[in-house]
């Protein structure tokens, strides 16, 4: 019984599989090896490949954009000095990054490269300083003043 024979390409006869003399070159998966060690020793595949630069744009107020760079994985904690230092904030303030739709997104090194975020700077409100109430919440807290009439 003879193997299943293949159309030539060039119109010439076929050639039997078993006949071939063109041995066949195995694909390397030394890639694919590297990122599933990396996977069950709990490393992000990043790690493995390298670390990767991204970069994020800063919208600090009025002032115009600033770009940041960073390479993946960098731990939070560093990119926050980072935006602190490039948006001169100081340590004690807090802040938020809101995307274009206003939502309020956690800073890590896993946001997507080239993403443009506003910095919202933050105020605590402690007990010294309550916010500000309305003239209706101030009028409704105020003591009742006795009126004096002729009966006293």
């Amino acid at each position: 019984m003879q193997a299943f024979r293949r159309p030539s390409t060039a119109g010439g006869p076929s050639t039997p599989a078993s006949e071939s003399k063109q041995p066949l070159a195995a694909p390397s998966h030394d890639g694919l090896v590297q990122t599933l060690q990396s996977l069950l020793a709990g490393t992000p595949a990043a790690t493995a490949a390298g670390p990767l630069k991204k970069c994020m744009f800063i919208k600090c107020g009025v002032e115009p954009l600033r770009r940041v760079a960073w390479y993946d994985p960098t731990p939070a904690d560093a990119l926050d000095r980072m935006l602190r230092v490039a948006c001169n904030i100081d340590s004690a303030d807090e802040y938020m990054l809101c995307d274009a739709d206003c939502s309020p997104v956690a800073l890590a090194s896993s946001l997507p490269s080239e993403l443009t975020l506003e910095l919202v700077r933050a105020t605590p409100h402690t007990r010294s300083n309550p916010p500000a109430a309305s003239p209706l919440a101030r009028a409704h807290s105020a003591p009742m003043r006795r009126q004096k009439g002729p009966w006293l």
